[in-house]
């Protein structure tokens, strides 16, 4: 991610391994399985991630809150990266990013032979060598409150990169879906200066206003593009327009 060119990604809604591997073979780069919105049990996750191994996915779990224990095992699931929504302040993510490691550094259970992170306590000693093995921890910044905290969030240590909810943002706001509010507008020039004084990945939901080639130069990395239900509700409509005569809108039952 740290390269010139950005990597993109879909949010993961609803549980089915099918989905997972036609991200992959569709050249997404990595797959967000969203706990905090979609349908996911720990089964469902562990089975997002191993069909994202039979492809190149990198695999995120945002969690539904803040919790130490969840992060933890998302991680011993197999999980490559964690993102934490509606952060607010540095306080409030230190001990969040305790939770991505062991002690004595940080906080997270120690059970390697029961997590396939460490091939269920076959590969022990590479494991505790490098135990986080590049996890990355990504904090949403959903909040006015989160964006007038946005040095002191990035300055954490641990941290690797923020992004921006827009949906949250601007309805806290008082805005809802209006990307041209200046408040909004604000708060994206706030991340941009906050990520770069602190050498953090940013990420962004493309939106209007805000295309991926402009957000290219203004140092942004990675890329939400759609969720699987947009995605397919598109597809299917699309679909259904190339199929049917021109004009007709009928939609009828079949005689």
């Amino acid at each position: 991610m740290a390269a010139g060119d950005g990597v993109f990604g879909l949010m993961h809604m609803h549980p089915h391994e099918l989905f997972v591997e036609l991200a992959g073979i569709s050249g997404y780069d990595f797959l967000v399985v969203d706990l905090e919105h979609g349908l996911f049990t720990d089964s469902d996750v562990s089975r997002a991630i191993l069909a994202a191994r039979s492809t190149e996915l990198f695999i995120f779990v945002r969690i539904a809150r803040h919790d130490p224990k969840m992060i933890g095992r998302m991680l011993d699931l197999g999980a490559d990266g964690i993102i934490v929504p509606g952060v607010t302040s540095a306080d409030e993510l230190a001990p969040l990013v305790a939770a991505m490691s062991y002690p004595p550094a940080g906080s997270r259970g120690f059970a390697p032979s029961s997590h396939r992170e460490a091939g269920f306590g076959t590969d022990l000693a590479r494991h505790v060598a490098a135990p986080r093995g590049g996890a990355l921890l990504i904090a949403l910044i959903e909040t006015a409150c989160g964006v007038a905290r946005l040095d002191a969030i990035c300055a954490v240590d641990g941290l690797d990169g923020v992004m921006l909810g827009p949906a949250d943002l601007t309805a806290d706001l008082g805005a809802p879906g209006d990307f041209d509010n200046p408040a909004y507008v604000a708060a994206n020039r706030a991340i941009e200066t906050a990520a770069a004084a602190h050498r953090r990945l940013i990420g962004a939901a493309p939106h209007a206003g805000r295309r991926t080639a402009d957000l290219l130069g203004l140092g942004y990395r990675f890329f939400i593009v759609g969720s699987d239900v947009s995605v397919t509700r598109e597809g299917l409509r699309r679909a259904l327009l190339d199929a049917r005569p021109a004009g007709d809108h009928t939609g009828g039952a079949m005689a």
